[in-house]
C-alpha cells in the first residue's frame, strides 16, 4: 500500500487566492469519482511516460501534492478536477495494476466557473507545460465559455492577440493535420504563417494542391516541420511569377496614386502579402516593429478628407475584427488601400493583407473564394 500521509498544500495559484482556501477541505477519492474540467487539455496519452513515472513514485512514497477539484453536479462523478489530471491518471494506473490507492484532492467548495478557468489558465501561463496544440484547445474552450477573445482578456487578463495567434493551431485545415505525424509538434508560429497565406485565395489554391500531393507521396505522414517547409516551398515556386503579374496589372492604378503619400497601392499590398509568405519562422518572431502609415500626414485629417469625398469606401479589418484602415475607389477611377494602424509583426501584416483583399472584393461586388 502507498504511504497514506497527507500531501502538502503548496499551490502558487491558490496562495494568491486565499479566499478559496477559507472553505477548502482535503479529501480522498477513488479515481472513478472524478472528472476532468474541460479547460484542462493535457493529452494524457502523450503524457503516458510521465504518468507511469508518477505512478511508481506514488506507489513508493505516496502522493506528495494534492490534486485540486471542486464539487460537480454529476452524481456519478461528484468531483471535477481543475488540476492534477496526471496524478489522477497515475492513481488510476495503480488501481488497475492491483494496488488499491486513493487520490488526495483539495476540494474548493466555493469555486465559481470563472475562478475555475482562472486557476487552470494561470497555472499553464506559469509553467508552460502544454504543447501549442493543447494550449490552443484550452483557448478554444475558453472562447466557447466566454464568447470572444476580448471577453477572455477582460475576464482573465490574457492578451487577445496571443489567444488569436495560438488558436491558429487548431484552425489548421483537417487535410493538413491529417498528413502530420504528431499535432503536438506544431508550433503556433508555423500555424500563424500558414493561416495568413491560407486566407488569400490564390495562395490557398496552391496550398490545397500541395497538401494533396504531399498526402499521396507520403501516406505514412511527415513531421510538422517537414510539412510546413513543403508548404512554404510550394508558395515560393509561384511567387515570382504571381508578383510580377500583379505588379504589371496594377501599374496604372499605382501611377494614379503617386500624389497620395499615405496610400498603399495594390501592387504594394501584393508585395506585403508575398513578404509574409516568404518569412521564415525564426524571422517572424524577431520581426521589427513596422509602421504602415506616413508620419508626414495627419491620420485624422486624412480620414476626414476621405470621408468627405464622394467615393466608394469600406473598412479594412485586421486581427480580432479590428478596423485597421479603409479602401476607397475614387471617382477618377483610382484605388487607395490605406492602413491607419501600425503593423507590428508578420502576423499583423498577414491579417492586413487578407483584410485588404476582402475589402477589394467588397468594393468590386465580387463573391469571396469559397471556404470549406
Amino acid at each position: 500500500m502507498p504511504d497514506s500521509t497527507k500531501p502538502t498544500i503548496n499551490d502558487p495559484e491558490l496562495s494568491e487566492r486565499t479566499h478559496l482556501l477559507a472553505t477548502a477541505r482535503l479529501i480522498v477519492a477513488h479515481p472513478s469519482q472524478c472528472s476532468i474540467h474541460p479547460g484542462n487539455r493535457r493529452d494524457l496519452q502523450r503524457a503516458a511516460p510521465h504518468i507511469a513515472d508518477l505512478a511508481k513514485s506514488i506507489g513508493e512514497s505516496g502522493q506528495l501534492e494534492a490534486a485540486v477539484g471542486r464539487p460537480s453536479s454529476n452524481p456519478d462523478q461528484p468531483i471535477e478536477l481543475l488540476k492534477g489530471a496526471c496524478r489522477h491518471g497515475a492513481v488510476a494506473v495503480l488501481n488497475a495494476d492491483g494496488t488499491p490507492t486513493d487520490l488526495w484532492v483539495l476540494m474548493l467548495d466555493d469555486c465559481s466557473d470563472e475562478q475555475a478557468w482562472e486557476l487552470i489558465t494561470s497555472e499553464q501561463v506559469r509553467i508552460r507545460a502544454w504543447s501549442a496544440w493543447e494550449t490552443a484547445e484550452h483557448f478554444d474552450a475558453l472562447f466557447e465559455a466566454f464568447g470572444s477573445n476580448k471577453a477572455i482578456h477582460r475576464r482573465l487578463g490574457l492578451d487577445p492577440a496571443n489567444i488569436g495567434r495560438t488558436r491558429k493551431v487548431t484552425a489548421l485545415p483537417p487535410a493538413l493535420l491529417d498528413i502530420i505525424t504528431d499535432r503536438h509538434e506544431i508550433s503556433a508560429r508555423s500555424a500563424v504563417t500558414f493561416m495568413a497565406s491560407w486566407s488569400v485565395a490564390k495562395a490557398r489554391r496552391r496550398l490545397e494542391i500541395a497538401i494533396a500531393e504531399l498526402g499521396r507521396a507520403y501516406p505514412e505522414k511527415l513531421d510538422a516541420d517537414a510539412v510546413f517547409a513543403a508548404m512554404t516551398e510550394a508558395l515560393r515556386e509561384d511567387e515570382a511569377i504571381e508578383l510580377a503579374a500583379a505588379s504589371e496589372k496594377m501599374a496604372p492604378v499605382a501611377s494614379m496614386q503617386q500624389d497620395s503619400p499615405t496610400a498603399v497601392t495594390v501592387d504594394t499590398a501584393t508585395a506585403i502579402e508575398q513578404a509574409d509568405l516568404r518569412a521564415a519562422p525564426a524571422e517572424a518572431e524577431a520581426a521589427p516593429v513596422i509602421t504602415s502609415h506616413d508620419a508626414t500626414e495627419d491620420v485624422e485629417a486624412t480620414l476626414a478628407r476621405d470621408a468627405a469625398a464622394d467615393d466608394r469606401r469600406t473598412d479594412i479589418v485586421g486581427e480580432d475584427d479590428t478596423i485597421i484602415g479603409h479602401a476607397i475607389i475614387h471617382n477618377h477611377g483610382g484605388l487607395t488601400l490605406r492602413i491607419t494602424r501600425p503593423l507590428t509583426d508578420h502576423v499583423a501584416i498577414g491579417a492586413a493583407t487578407a483584410g485588404m483583399y476582402q475589402a477589394m472584393l467588397k468594393l468590386h461586388h465580387i463573391e469571396p473564394h469559397a471556404t470549406a
